[in-house]
């Protein structure tokens, strides 16, 4: 999916289940949503023993992928057999309206 942001410079929202994401990124993306902060280190804990990890980034073509913005994110825990849990679904409000 193709964005423009307000310089009218043109951007890919892109989607991708599982890899790693950056504890600290979440965490600056909580931040945006008014979410209490939490050690970083426990953040990255639980990003790496969920089930699935999910994110959203914004992308300006060509860019390398330091330059990713996480806009989205959530995470699901599982007993690998029956239950799933979503959590910590988290979406930039400033392009809610995308």
């Amino acid at each position: 999916m193709k964005w423009k942001g307000q310089d009218e410079k043109e951007f890919d929202i892109v989607y991708r289940n599982g890899g790693l994401i950056d504890a600290a990124a979440v965490e600056y993306l909580c931040d945006k949503v008014n979410w209490p902060r939490r050690p970083a280190h426990k953040v990255d804990a639980a990003l790496k023993n969920s089930f699935l990890v999910a994110s959203v980034t914004l992308e300006e073509s060509g860019a390398p992928p330091e330059k990713r913005r996480l806009i989205g994110t959530a995470r699901c825990t599982s007993d690998g057999a029956f239950n799933a849990t979503i959590w910590d679904v988290i979406v930039d409000l400033s392009l809610i309206h995308i």
